[in-house]
């Protein structure tokens, strides 16, 4: 393998022992506590505390949950609206950009166990852009996040069919990124949300940004497949939860678009033409993260997590992916909250398809950091945040070159949008 690892991501044995310290505390709480009675832990949940880790995708956090005074017990009606700035450059790409954001998340419940999201907006930008493909490219327009209908038939079952955010399950960010596919997704879930056992999979079609499978002629319709089970418990306290979740992964038949366009993202390809290209290797394996989150007082809660993804199909150097992560929530007041983010990351060449995963983390062949820091007024339903990533390639490849993002957002919100966490 030519390069080399960080020594964090050099001994496989480090790897293992992070998952049994965390697998081992949950397994001990399980044990000495019964799920299916399982209560709610009386944890300060007030909205400036309220958060979670999730498949590292910037921490699905939002202090902010205060109900738009719209909504009714049937319609929960979400907006947000902001503007910002991008700015990224490597070698041979490079951004300068503004942009306003508006976007809306309805939710209606005609009845108790039907549910109809919507999640859409407009994002007007300007400035200036260069970019090998124009999928990749930002654009004014209408962005699509997620068109569902949700069913509850049975208790603790349910069942999604639509244009479905890939991440709802625990999927890391290295694998699949801010991306909707069309399909359908189940989930079994006992317990409450602080303590419970969940089995989780989907079934989709993996799609451009535009819902587009980019196949030519006489090629098959992709898929993607995955199936899990989450895992999360209070340790020995009220205020220290732990959470575990593990799962598999497989997509199929990948049109020769997909491959074409990963192969400037890192990916081994076979390039023989823009809608004829093939993968080197393919794309099933497994994914797995462990969360620790402690509420040392009513001001201040840190949560560390640890993601991994692994390629079956790809030799041995070239398969894994790896993320480390660190928040620190400072609660000041309850009108201002100061959340600092730190994250490690390394993803290997052949460990996902680099057209469906994290710009920000450079697709693959990269490894590096990022930093982030959110400010929160939630009285005024605003915040702003700023993050940086820096990565650099593991291997030397003459399609891809280190690179830096830097995004600054200003942002007023009503009701639970997650748009940026």
């Amino acid at each position: 393998m030519q390069g080399h690892l960080p020594k964090l991501f050099e001994n496989e044995a480090l790897r293992v022992l992070r998952f049994a310290f965390l697998a081992l505390a949950l397994t001990a709480s399980v044990v000495f506590s019964d799920l299916a009675s399982a209560q709610e832990p009386e944890i300060d949940n007030s909205p400036a505390s309220t958060s979670s880790i999730k498949a590292g995708t910037s921490w699905n956090s939002n202090p902010m949950t205060t109900s738009n005074p719209l909504s009714s017990n049937k319609l929960q009606y979400d907006f947000l609206a902001g503007f910002g700035g991008n700015f990224y450059g490597d070698e041979k790409q490079q951004e300068q950009s503004a942009a306003a954001l508006l976007y809306t998340k309805v939710d209606y419940k005609p009845i108790s166990f039907a549910e109809f999201d919507l999640f859409a907006g407009l994002n007007l930008l300007t400035g200036h852009s260069q970019y090998r493909y124009g999928d990749s490219e930002p654009h004014s327009g209408f962005m699509f996040k997620e068109a569902a209908v949700r069913l509850s038939p049975f208790d603790h079952f349910k069942i999604a069919i639509g244009a479905l955010y890939v991440q709802d399950e625990p999927i890391p960010s290295l694998l699949i990124s801010d991306f909707s596919f069309p399909g359908v997704s189940e989930e079994v879930q006992f317990g409450t949300t602080h303590q419970h056992i969940q089995f989780f999979a989907e079934q989709m079609i993996p799609t451009s940004s535009s819902l587009s499978t980019q196949t030519a002629d006489q090629e098959q319709t992709p898929g993607f497949y995955a199936e899990g089970i989450d895992l999360r418990s209070p340790l020995f306290s009220r205020d220290l939860i732990a959470g575990l979740y593990a799962g598999h992964f497989k997509f199929s038949t990948l049109p020769g678009a997909v491959a074409s366009q990963s192969a400037l993202f890192g990916n081994t390809v076979h390039e023989t033409g823009p809608n004829s290209s093939q993968f080197e290797y393919g794309f099933e394996g497994f994914f797995g993260g462990s969360e620790l989150e402690w509420l040392m007082s009513r001001h201040l809660k840190i949560m560390v997590g640890e993601h991994v993804i692994s390629n079956r199909d790809a030799p041995q150097d070239s398969r894994y992916g790896e993320m480390t992560q660190l928040k620190i929530q400072y609660r000041v007041n309850n009108d201002l909250i100061i959340t600092p983010i730190f994250e490690s990351f390394m993803n290997e060449s052949d460990s996902s398809p680099a057209f469906f995963n994290s710009a920000e983390y450079g697709h693959n062949n990269m490894q590096g950091f990022g930093g982030h820091l959110r400010i929160d007024f939630p009285m005024e339903h605003f915040y702003a945040r700023a993050d940086y990533y820096s990565a650099d390639l593991i291997n030397v490849n003459p399609s891809q070159y280190n690179q830096q993002f830097f995004f600054l957002r200003f942002v007023t919100e009503y009701g639970n949008t997650k748009l940026f966490d």
